[in-house]
């Protein structure tokens, strides 16, 4: 659970700014909130971030959820995909934003 910090309900987009280093960049859309004792108490508005796959799943890892949210493919620019994933929340120590 978290106790206070940012929650991020949903990502606009991800793409690589650096392959090597697994640097992903990406912004925040809706459902993101600042949340204390638990409890969110603020909508925070849309931030950018970009920051390394290996330190976020890695040594600023703190767990993942044990629900998983099914998280649909909507690409439809040539055909229909039906790709989805089913992805557990995780929660960090700390993210990389920059304006």
């Amino acid at each position: 659970m978290l106790d206070s910090g940012l929650y991020i309900g949903n990502l606009w987009y991800l793409n690589f700014s650096d392959r090597p280093a697994c640097r992903m960049t990406g912004m925040t859309r809706f459902a993101s909130f600042w949340v204390e004792h638990g409890k969110i108490v603020a909508p925070v508005n849309v931030m950018r971030f970009d920051d390394s796959l290996f330190r976020l799943l890695g040594d600023r890892l703190v767990g993942l959820t044990s629900e998983r949210e099914l998280v649909v493919d909507a690409n439809s620019y040539r055909s229909r995909n039906v790709g989805s994933m089913r992805l557990p929340g995780a929660v960090v120590s700390e993210m990389a934003f920059t304006l």
